[in-house]
């Protein structure tokens, strides 16, 4: 449930249809994906458990299936990259860890 008055954005996407989301739930990735810097505004669609959709509000034909890095426990160690210059990421920073399928 959304808090009143949060704002929200409406996209359409080729697989889903017409999407609203509150602007709370959108992820900028820094950079973009790889392969697609000029798309950085995405969404975390659930899916089928493990698996999500990372869509893009940007570009409606543009989603990629996704996992959870924390699904892959200690074998799959990732420290975060607190002080890299172009993430420019601090301790305060919501970050999440996911891996395209």
């Amino acid at each position: 449930m959304s808090q009143q008055g949060e704002q929200k954005i409406t996209f359409h996407t080729s697989r889903f249809g017409r999407i609203e989301v509150e602007t709370s739930k959108v992820i900028d990735v820094i950079g973009g994906v790889i392969g697609f810097p000029t798309y950085s505004k995405f969404v975390l669609l659930e899916y089928n458990a493990p698996f999500s959709w990372l869509q893009s509000t940007e570009n409606a034909d543009l989603a990629f299936v996704v996992v959870s890095g924390a699904e892959f426990g200690e074998t799959f160690p990732f420290p975060i990259p607190y002080g890299d210059r172009e993430l420019d990421l601090n301790e305060k920073d919501e970050v999440a860890v996911v891996n395209l399928v």
